[in-house]
């Protein structure tokens, strides 16, 4: 990942300076060689939680690739309407974003407070519901069938 937004920059420097005291085990890529996908799908498979950060737009990949692999997503409230979104608390965690981070270190404590099962129940609610409603196919069948109503 590079800091294509400022939002980013924050994350990063919250990140760097509190991975000791949060207790997790965080794993950022910063460097310019892009982790090859194989891999970077390996990573997200394993890891509990994941943290979406929106880049130049609002919507990325990475916020549809976490919970497809099996990972909680943690992502910031965004501004805009997504059908048949995940639900805060349900299938993800959801933090506001702003310079200081406040909301996002109280988040990641709520992840570390959360019990394996639940974070498990989580995942697989979240994969079910990525399954149902976020597949290309899932979304050209609403497509089609919104054009041409």
């Amino acid at each position: 990942a590079t800091i294509s937004c400022e939002q980013r920059s924050w994350v990063y420097d919250y990140l760097k300076s509190k991975t000791d005291s949060l207790g997790l085990k965080i794993y950022i890529h910063l460097d310019k060689k892009q982790i090859p996908r194989r891999d970077y799908l390996e990573i997200l498979s394993q890891s509990r939680c994941a943290l979406s950060v929106r880049g130049m737009g609002f919507d990325c990949y990475r916020y549809w690739e976490i919970p497809a692999k099996g990972s909680v997503l943690v992502a910031d409230r965004l501004p805009i309407d997504i059908r048949d979104d995940y639900v805060e608390g349900e299938h993800c965690f959801r933090y506001v974003a702003d310079k200081k981070m406040t909301d996002l270190g109280r988040v990641l404590e709520d992840v570390k407070n959360t019990s394996q099962d639940r974070l498990e129940e989580m995942a697989i609610k979240a994969l079910l519901h990525t399954a149902r409603y976020h597949t290309y196919t899932k979304r050209a069948q609403y497509f089609v069938s919104t054009v041409f109503r």
